[in-house]
């Protein structure tokens, strides 16, 4: 696949990660998805968080594109979120994310760096690593 189509194929990704499980198709079942603060998970558990990671705490959630930068197989994006919680409050993140994508066009690896102490405040300091914990089904 070209840039473009890489571009295309990382944006529809990240708009519908949460929210549209037909885009979950365009990963490869043996993806590696990074998170700054944890480290590697799988395919399974980076959609397990991004699909209900949060349980019922989310109303509505939206991530906007600020920047895009391909070349290769390579997509950086940045991006910023608007989660809105059943308490009333916004969840407002920024991120980087790099993606790689194969030959196919499929999403084979993904790095997500975020405000962590941002993310720590806003949720405590536990709640991180009970959702990747949840999502690895070990609690």
């Amino acid at each position: 696949m070209g840039i473009a189509e890489n571009k295309q194929t990382v944006l529809a990704f990240i708009q519908g990660m949460s929210k549209d499980p037909a885009v979950w198709d365009t990963v490869a079942d043996t993806a590696e998805w990074w998170i700054q603060g944890k480290g590697t998970v799988s395919k399974d558990e980076i959609r397990a968080i991004a699909q209900g990671g949060l349980g019922g705490m989310v109303t509505s959630s939206q991530m906007f594109i600020d920047h895009v930068t391909a070349e290769d197989n390579r997509v950086a994006v940045e991006a910023h979120s608007q989660i809105a919680m059943t308490d009333g409050r916004l969840f407002e993140n920024t991120y980087h994310f790099l993606f790689l994508l194969d030959d196919q066009g499929k999403i084979v690896s993904g790095r997500e760096h975020f405000d962590t102490g941002y993310a720590r405040d806003f949720f405590g300091a536990d709640a991180q690593d009970a959702l990747i914990a949840g999502a690895r089904g070990e609690g």
